[in-house]
């Protein structure tokens, strides 16, 4: 079973009183992530008999310090073990979609809560993506209909291109390459990054 921190502060106290034959339990609750991981840390379940319990002649092993930390301090939280990684691009928008409501479900609170314990750094993985190989020449002709102005709010383009200078436009399919649409100049439109959006996730998105 996984679990995550809920308060480092006091595992690391206890890890830095080497006084205590204890201290290796919570250097490996510290670095762990599973109990089996805690375990394989302290490399083995022998109990260690601290001086400072039972005048040392009771035995503590590293099952009743993780069950003391878990249940009777509430320094450390079992959580449910991860999902698998989404396999493609597709799978990844749509699980972080599903976290993204449940966390706009959660309190203020509870999200700074999680947010303690939750890691800084993102996590890479690796998802498949299929696309379509599309025609140089119906983007190029598209870019050059549109003359820096979009074709949906009829705006001039919001900034220029870092690369060439040129207006940044982004060339829209208006029956989409995956619904079977035709990669051709009249099957698409030039759009500001804003419309571009609003086409492919804006509610009751129309055609100009």
């Amino acid at each position: 079973m996984r679990y995550t921190i809920l308060n480092r502060a006091a595992l690391e106290k206890r890890a830095q009183r080497t006084d205590d034959p204890r201290h290796r339990y919570y250097v490996a609750l510290l670095s762990a992530t599973s109990f089996d991981d805690y375990v394989e840390a302290i490399q083995g379940d022998t109990p260690v008999f601290p001086s400072t319990y039972g005048r040392g002649r009771v035995p503590i092993s590293p099952l009743r310090e993780y069950l003391y930390a878990r249940d009777d301090r509430r320094w450390i939280e079992e959580v449910e073990q991860a999902k698998e990684d989404p396999r493609t691009e597709s799978d990844y928008r749509d699980a972080f979609a599903r976290e993204l409501a449940e966390a706009l479900k959660r309190t203020s609170a509870d999200r700074r809560k999680r947010l303690v314990s939750a890691p800084k750094k993102a996590r890479r993985i690796t998802v498949t993506k299929t696309v379509f190989q599309r025609s140089a020449d119906v983007v190029a002709d598209v870019l050059v209909r549109a003359a820096g102005r979009c074709e949906g709010c009829r705006l001039a383009a919001p900034f220029r291109r870092q690369s060439d200078g040129s207006p940044y436009l982004e060339v829209h399919h208006i029956i989409q390459l995956a619904d079977d649409g035709d990669d051709s100049v009249e099957n698409a439109i030039a759009l500001c990054p804003n419309c571009h959006r609003h086409r492919h996730y804006g509610q009751a998105a129309t055609e100009d």
